[in-house]
């Protein structure tokens, strides 16, 4: 019967055009452009699909939501990053017109996706024949590189939603440029017509630096394994199998606790007040960003006193004379200044950073109708921790924790790591998707957890601000079983 409901829905959705036409809003175009590009990219996978009775017919189906909306239509453009080549050069002291020093960069940016970046720095100075970096030396490169990152693409949203999730299929856009993580999901609700199904597409979008070009460019090549589709069964299959004992490649191990053996607790109610607040916060950050990425390359004319400012560097002849990057208008220093000012007094208006940042739409999942459950971790060296709250809706977990322990925070400096647990309340997140192996049949927990850079001097490792979310991969298998 589910197979005649399945493929009922098919031919009314293909020949007969029963369904709505959906119309796509208005699509951030680095966003468009990188969902088009892995549409275009997926004509074997779709192919395949429509000779898999088992679950091809969800592939199919969400292939034809992305038509619906004109994803195969949407203009597929260069992403680019035309400052990020010069900027990245300078703090890594990398030759671009050198092919292999810009070859190791490609490769370091590659390693940064699959890794953390101190590591990826000590493989980058091996490349080039570098004296290895102090620890000290390491820490404060990864995080002006960490920052210079995502300061590149601070002002570009990084997720959208077509549909609305209680009536129609939704699909959301979603990309993590600092793992380069670009996934197209495609979510079916279900109704007396069609079954409930979700189908995952994925692609690859690190950065490139194109020697011919003298920039960084990003486009979408799909994923290892490009498409994940979800059905009924598998959401039944994962509402049983969640729960229980899991643990991490480094042995950290995580217990999912359910709804029941938690216990009844209410999930806190959303705080109008306090989402307008966090909301406001945000768009001061980005309003800020914008600003401060707002500059141009100035040059003075010594004879004349004639000022130029360039958009793009070009080099020119005497008599004139470099002065630097300056702010595009005049005041734009006194607009940052008033900015931050106003983002100090909201962010001291007792707002924990946990709920003034949510890298994760845990709010948005929390809308939802997600149940709450307990996560416990204890990690390999021992140290062990519970997160404040934690959330599970279908095949998606969020949870969220400030850090209050000094085992919660390795790799800094001790006297940061005091600051920052005694006056800055540093966050946590977490985001996980449960799956099934299509190849082994077996569950996955697999997503990234998230915390924020932290900036200090480098003489005196005073704190002096804790800001931008950034992520790392996190994946949770089954622990061995234990002989009898």
């Amino acid at each position: 019967m589910g197979m005649q409901k399945r493929l009922r829905t098919w031919v009314t959705i293909v020949l007969l055009g029963a369904a709505p036409q959906l119309q796509a809003a208005a699509v951030p175009s680095h966003l468009s452009s990188l969902a088009s590009g892995l549409y275009r990219s997926l004509d074997s996978e779709f192919k395949q699909a429509a000779s898999d009775k088992e679950r091809g017919w969800a592939i199919l189906q969400a292939q034809q939501v992305l038509r619906q909306y004109g994803v195969h239509r949407w203009a597929q453009s260069e992403i680019t990053l035309p400052e990020l080549a010069d900027s990245i050069a300078a703090l890594l002291k990398i030759d671009l017109s050198k092919p292999n020093e810009a070859e190791a960069l490609n490769h370091f940016l590659l390693q940064i996706s699959e890794g953390d970046t101190e590591e990826a720095l000590d493989k980058l100075y091996i490349s080039l024949e570098r004296a290895p970096l102090s620890d000290d030396e390491q820490r404060q490169l990864s995080e002006q590189f960490n920052k210079l990152h995502s300061d590149s693409f601070s002002t570009m949203e990084k997720s959208h939603r077509l549909g609305d999730s209680e009536t129609e299929p939704t699909v959301d856009l979603m990309w993590e440029p600092f793992d380069g993580d670009f996934q197209v999901l495609v979510k079916e609700p279900g109704s007396e017509y069609v079954e409930p199904y979700q189908a995952r597409f994925r692609a690859d979008t690190m950065p490139h630096y194109d020697t011919d070009k003298n920039l960084f460019s990003v486009d979408a090549q799909p994923a290892a394994q490009p498409v994940i589709p979800t059905l009924a069964e598998d959401l039944e299959y994962i509402d049983r199998e969640i729960y229980g004992d899991w643990q991490t490649g480094e042995g950290h191990r995580w217990k999912i606790v359910s709804p029941d053996a938690a216990g009844e607790k209410d999930l806190p109610e959303l705080d109008d007040t306090l989402s307008s607040r966090a909301a406001r916060i945000t768009a001061l950050d980005e309003e800020i960003a914008t600003l401060q990425a707002s500059k141009v390359y100035q040059w003075r004319n010594l004879e004349t006193d004639e000022i130029v400012k360039q958009e793009k560097f070009r080099r020119l002849k005497e008599p004139w004379f470099y002065e630097g990057q300056v702010y595009r208008e005049e005041n734009t220093e006194t607009e940052i200044a008033r900015l931050e000012e106003e983002r100090r007094l909201l962010a001291e208006q007792e707002v924990p950073l946990v709920q003034q940042h949510d890298p994760v739409g845990f709010d948005n999942v929390q809308q939802e109708g997600a149940t709450n459950i307990d996560i416990h971790v204890i990690e390999a060296g021992g140290c062990s921790y519970s997160y404040d709250q934690a959330v599970i809706t279908g095949s998606s977990i969020r949870a969220r924790r400030t850090l209050v322990q000094q085992c919660d925070i390795i790799n800094l400096p001790q006297t940061v790591i005091d600051q920052l647990l005694a006056s800055w309340s540093p966050p946590e997140w977490i985001e996980l998707e449960a799956e099934i192996d299509l190849a082994g049949g077996e569950l996955r927990v697999e997503g990234k957890k998230w915390r924020m850079h932290v900036t200090y001097g480098s003489m005196d490792y005073k704190v002096g601000n804790i800001h931008t979310p950034y992520s790392r991969t996190l994946s949770l298998f089954r622990p061995p079983r234990k002989a009898p």
